[in-house]
């Protein structure tokens, strides 16, 4: 029952969203409102990538947050791998350090970044975003490494030094395989945090040539008018590259829980 409740919370406002979607604007402005159209139509499909450069967002917006996510799991894999096996003074206080540097609310950054974007020409670009998005994204993806090494026994380690394992054969064939749900884990939370970000995208960029889907899903608000069906169909369009992400890592989630440390 609690899972149909909460099922029903989620696939509502998304069926609500569909089908302003494809209403034609005579239908939206009728009170009351409706769920099912009267005369569906998909022309403003069509129109956001006809009248706007919403494929070009598209671009940019996979872009950004693939290589934002590639990186972000590279260095906080090695990084968290690091804080869970090695053993040093001020482990923990580093840890805790690395946590810190997100405490700070994007709003807070923003006119330090702008700053430093300007001095360094960087304003209206894809590296821009991809430093910011690495910056805000890293320490969550280190602490979520760390959490998932910290699960792995260490006397797998041990078993594989046994074999003849180095250091990084030990992480790459067999450390990481079992390592696989945190690593889609990270890759998720990354991709979707960095995928939907708004506040920096709209500020450091100023051109169709760098700007992501969330910014180009609000020029559909204007100061005078809303076109309704138009920005349900932006919307529709910028979560799908976001859920085929999600359904292409989550089978590695379930490879991850079975691989690595049983063989035959």
């Amino acid at each position: 029952m609690i899972v149909l409740f909460f099922a029903t919370i989620t696939i509502v406002p998304i069926f609500w969203v569909f089908s302003t979607s494809i209403k034609p604007m005579s239908e939206i402005r009728t009170w009351p409102p409706y769920w099912i159209p009267k005369h569906p139509q998909f022309i403003s499909y069509v129109r956001i990538f006809t009248t706007r450069p919403f494929l070009q967002y598209t671009a940019n917006s996979v872009i950004v947050a693939s290589v934002s996510t590639a990186i972000c799991v590279l260095l906080g894999l090695f990084t968290g791998y690091s804080l869970s096996r090695k053993k040093f003074k001020g482990k923990t206080a580093i840890a805790l350090l690395i946590l810190a540097t997100r405490l700070f609310p994007p709003i807070a950054l923003i006119s330090p970044w702008y700053g430093l974007a300007s001095k360094f020409n960087l304003i209206n670009t894809h590296l821009v975003l991809i430093i910011a998005y690495i910056y805000m994204n890293l320490p969550f993806v280190v602490w979520i490494m760390l959490g998932f090494f910290d699960r792995i026994p260490r006397e797998i380690d041990d078993a594989g030094k046994i074999d003849g394992c180095n250091k990084l054969s030990l992480l790459r064939y067999i450390l990481i395989p079992l390592a696989g749900p945190g690593i889609a884990t990270a890759s998720i939370f990354t991709f979707l945090l960095s995928w939907n970000e708004y506040l920096l995208a709209a500020v450091l960029t100023v051109s169709p040539s760098a700007k992501t889907i969330p910014v180009g899903v609000m020029e559909f608000i204007s100061d005078e008018f809303i076109v309704w069906n138009q920005l349900c169909s932006a919307s529709i369009m910028a979560s799908i590259p976001a859920v085929v992400f999600v359904l292409l890592f989550q089978q590695y989630i379930v490879k991850g829980l079975t691989a690595g440390a049983v063989k035959g």
